[in-house]
């Protein structure tokens, strides 16, 4: 019977150490493949995002919320440009109004106290008054004459307002054309205008109304024609006149 002798110690050393390296070797190679596989796996992942966001859906998807976006930022600029265009214009009437004194120096006071008290908010009005008030020598600078009340016509404050024209003699007839375009820029209509003797009509200028509900009409037109014809003397008064219809009035420039 044949005996085999046990390996030596050197040679089951070195199977140790070549079965290790083998064993390595795998072991790299399998990480390698790994790794190979988690790549693929991204690039296909990144593949399928980027082809989703091409897909005719999506893209019309982003470009009706782009859109969206876009209206309603316009719409919210449009919004705001109206509402700074009213605040410059309110601010513009307001310094006018201001101004309206017949005298630069106290027209300059009164846009100081705007300025210091803050009531101009448009930083480019608030600075070119400022500039304006800092270079304005007394004496100098813009002032507007002050409103006289009646001075101009105001429009009707009754519905279908109309106006007849008469005159007791020719020579104030002389008048109608003037009072005419007047009385159409305010926004009357004009029923006519003649020359007429009555002699129950008054020597002096009246304004004659059939309805109470045009007192009021009545009493502003007379206070115009007190300015228009420079005098205190034109009075406003109410006759009976079953033909005198809502809004008709009579402006009588006497004899």
């Amino acid at each position: 019977m044949t005996i085999t002798p046990p390996p030596s110690p050197d040679i089951s050393a070195e199977r140790w150490v070549f079965e290790k390296e083998v064993r390595l070797h795998e072991l790299t190679l399998r990480e390698r493949e790994l790794l190979l596989k988690e790549t693929e796996l991204e690039l296909k992942r990144k593949e399928m995002a980027a082809s989703s966001w091409r897909s005719p859906l999506i893209v019309a998807i982003l470009a009706g919320s782009i859109a969206a976006v876009g209206n309603a930022w316009v719409a919210f600029s449009n919004a705001n440009s109206l509402r700074d265009l009213e605040t410059q214009k309110a601010e513009q009437a307001r310094l006018l109004e201001m101004i309206k004194t017949g005298d630069p120096d106290k027209a300059a006071v009164n846009l100081g106290f705007l300025i210091d008290a803050g009531l101009v908010a448009d930083s480019g009005i608030k600075a070119r008054v400022a500039s304006y008030l800092k270079t304005r020598k007394p004496g100098t600078g813009a002032a507007l004459e002050p409103t006289v009340p009646g001075s101009k016509l105001a429009p009707p404050i009754v519905e279908n307002g109309r106006i007849y024209l008469l005159a007791g003699e020719k020579e104030k007839s002389i008048e109608f054309p003037r009072l005419k375009e007047e009385l159409k820029s305010a926004g009357f209509g004009l029923v006519g205008a003649r020359v007429k003797e009555d002699a129950g009509r008054p020597d002096h200028p009246e304004v004659r109304y059939f309805n109470a509900s045009d007192k009021a009409q009545s009493e502003k037109i007379a206070e115009f024609m007190r300015f228009y014809l420079n005098t205190d003397n034109v009075v406003s008064k109410q006759y009976v006149d079953p033909t005198g219809k809502p809004g008709y009035i009579e402006i009588w420039l006497g004899r």
